[in-house]
């Protein structure tokens, strides 16, 4: 990690690795009792705090449902039409 560099001072490399990476298990949308696992196991290798890898997690889960939400306000299913 200490190849990675950034030209902001507030960004947290092993945050933003973690954040990617349950976005990346929960891509097939089966986020699996493994995946789960290698996600707590990547947090604790990352020394990412239990705290904030679960709030990471609650923020993906909510962008999904925003995402859904969206979806269903913009492209609303209406029996009979295509």
């Amino acid at each position: 990690m200490s190849k990675i560099t950034v030209d902001v001072s507030t960004w947290s490399k092993s945050r933003s690795l973690l954040y990617h990476a349950i976005q990346m298990s929960r891509a097939d949308e089966d986020y699996s009792l493994e995946e789960q696992k290698a996600v707590k196991k990547a947090a604790k290798l990352l020394k990412v705090e239990d705290d904030i890898a679960l709030d990471l997690n609650r923020l993906i889960e909510t962008e999904e449902a925003v995402t859904a939400l969206l979806r269903s306000c913009t492209f609303p299913y209406k029996p009979g039409h295509s």
